[in-house]
């Protein structure tokens, strides 16, 4: 995918950090992080977004024809946390409740 920062009539816009409040005629993506900072840090999974939240976003980003691309940090030695799997075990679980 294409990256833009407007005016270009390829690819995709990108909101770094926040995305568009209504319908979009063009595809446009976004990024978000499930920790407080885009990088890892020890001990602060208690400060991720809840997986019902990340949820939610999803689905308003998606239902403005966006992408959303989510940042799921990693140890020092690329490996997720348990508290992060379990996030995304619990975001898991959301999505099967909308179904």
């Amino acid at each position: 995918m294409a990256n833009f920062k407007g005016g270009c009539q390829i690819g995709a816009e990108n909101f770094e950090f926040e995305f568009p409040g209504t319908l979009q005629k063009n595809f446009w993506q976004t990024d978000k992080t499930m920790a407080p900072e885009w990088y890892w840090l020890r001990n602060q999974t208690t400060h991720y977004r809840k997986g019902f939240e990340i949820v939610r976003t999803l689905i308003d980003v998606v239902s403005k024809n966006g992408n959303l691309l989510l940042n799921v940090p990693l140890t020092g030695d690329g490996e997720p946390e348990d508290a992060t799997i379990n996030m995304l075990k619990d975001m898991g679980h959301d999505f099967n409740l909308i179904r």
